[in-house]
């Protein structure tokens, strides 16, 4: 089993894990290595803090905010909810093979012109980008 711990912003120190063994914090939900040089490397990358602002069809300003990886959201019914994607992001970068940390992928350029659908609409809205 895993190293485990439960207090918010730790992080294991290199005495604490052998080389490639893994080490996760429950309270932060993030997963921790020791390298090849005895380094301590959190395993997927940086934190992610983002919102998406959009206007409803009636008319109302709406938010989605996502930090960690924790997405806050408010339902139609007004109250707001938290959604953990941490688990499907540990999933999907299992599928593919390896972690992708910000570094590596704001290495890439992201602005191809990509189709972007609304309730069955296939029509390209535009160019989706990331900023670097």
């Amino acid at each position: 089993q895993h190293k485990r711990n439960s207090t918010t912003g730790n992080a294991p120190t290199a005495s604490d894990i052998a080389q490639g063994e893994i080490a996760i914090n429950l309270a932060d939900l993030r997963m921790f290595t020791k390298d090849h040089n005895n380094a301590i490397q959190r395993i997927g990358g940086e934190d992610v803090a983002a919102t998406l602002d959009f206007t409803k069809a009636d008319g109302t300003l709406q938010g989605i905010s996502v930090t960690g990886f924790k997405m806050d959201f408010k339902k139609a019914n007004g109250t707001l909810t938290t959604f953990n994607i941490f688990q499907q992001m540990m999933l999907f970068s299992l599928f593919q093979g390896h972690f992708v940390s910000r570094a590596v992928f704001n290495t890439h350029q992201h602005t191809e012109t990509q189709a972007i659908t609304f309730d069955n609409d296939t029509t390209p809205s535009g160019t989706t980008s990331v900023p670097i």
